[in-house]
């Protein structure tokens, strides 16, 4: 349904999820068979202190100050809201296991996430063609990232890999990964970059309010690791790989742009590596790294002239969102009098299907869901 003509695809929409119901994927990905798991603890590796959620069985309008209840829609729910919203598809990913990272023992970490990845088929992707899977990848190290990619992609029809960077040990220019980019190369799948709260970024030490944290952490944590994509080298080392940075906005990126390209020629005799686009930046204007455009920011067109404005995407964060919040930006946003037709095209669908490549799942999906 589109909306006033635009198609639209939601970048990045979430689904919550919790312990017990990851219990009998991981028991069959962990112990090789079905186990009736009673208790389970531990799946769910902590960030910071900061974010908590609540979920409530009826909704209610909580005091002032005070965050409301999460709305946790099943897989008709999320059906109801692709049929109300305007929105024409989705890419859900995870509202937690943001800091797998963290998990050392490796044969855990996999196990989650295939536990979670084949959760989120069975649960959701299989039963609506307009719902769509981004692949969540055990990051200890590159090799077994690439296998969870392969399967995820090959077996289960999903779109994307998601790189949860949220407390990752390692930064994206890590040799370490180096096996996993070289699968996304062959797969012509783009990886997805995604923040979250990350407690080494010190915000649990400098503030007293989440309104504090908020405003930060989802953007340093994606300078971060921007900044050590851009100057590894790996865009040279690994040419057809793309990258998608999301949870964050784009705002920050002129910021980084003005700060790195200096950085680069007064220092890169100094480096390990000369870049064979030159400055860093020019790889932001590539084409081969997508960003994720709050739309409802002042500084959007800006931003979009100083990078290239075909590489931005929406994304509505539903169900962080309401329903009426997404309906009402998404109108906002289209009556915007300074961005024309075809860059709003472009933001609200068309890059989402250049990253995503939905018509090349068509066949992994049927497979799967028979």
């Amino acid at each position: 349904m589109p909306v006033n003509g635009y198609k639209v695809i939601d970048f990045d929409g979430h689904i919550f999820l919790t312990e017990s119901d990851l219990a009998p994927y991981f028991a069959l990905a962990y112990y090789g068979r079905p186990v009736e798991i009673v208790g389970i603890s531990g799946l769910f590796a902590r960030g910071d202190t900061w974010h908590w959620r609540v979920t409530a069985r009826n909704t209610f309008e909580a005091p002032e100050g005070k965050n409301a209840p999460a709305e946790d829609p099943d897989v008709h729910g999320w059906i109801d809201y692709l049929d109300h919203s305007g929105v024409d598809a989705t890419v859900l990913y995870p509202s937690r296991l943001f800091h797998l990272s963290t998990v050392h023992d490796v044969d855990f970490a996999v196990a989650i996430a295939q536990a979670y990845n084949n959760f989120l088929f069975d649960s959701f992707t299989r039963h609506d063609p307009r719902i769509f899977g981004a692949a969540l990848l055990p990051l200890q190290n590159g090799k077994v990232a690439a296998a969870e990619l392969r399967r995820a992609v090959k077996e289960l029809g999903f779109v994307t890999g998601i790189m949860m960077v949220a407390s990752m040990p390692k930064p994206l220019g890590d040799e370490s990964f180096y096996p996993l980019y070289e699968e996304a190369q062959k797969l012509g799948v783009t990886l997805a970059v995604h923040s979250g709260s990350d407690p080494g970024l010190g915000f649990d030490r400098y503030f007293r309010h989440m309104a504090e944290v908020h405003s930060l952490n989802h953007g340093f944590c994606l300078m971060i690791h921007a900044t050590s994509a851009l100057f590894s080298g790996i865009f040279d080392d690994f040419p057809r790989l793309q990258m998608a940075f999301l949870e964050g906005g784009s705002n920050w990126l002129v910021y980084l742009m003005e700060r790195i390209d200096p950085q680069y020629e007064r220092k890169k005799k100094k480096t390990h590596r000369t870049l064979k686009l030159g400055p860093p930046s020019e790889y932001i204007k590539s084409g081969r790294l997508f960003w994720h455009a709050e739309i409802d920011k002042p500084s959007l067109p800006y931003t979009l002239s100083r990078a290239r404005n075909d590489v931005f995407f929406y994304a509505s964060d539903f169900p962080h969102a309401t329903r009426d919040d997404v309906i009402e930006e998404l109108k906002e946003f289209i009556e915007r009098d300074d961005l024309d037709n075809a860059t709003k095209r472009s933001i609200l669908g068309g890059a989402a299907e250049r990253v995503y490549h939905f018509e090349k799942t068509v066949g992994a999906r049927k497979q799967a869901a028979s």
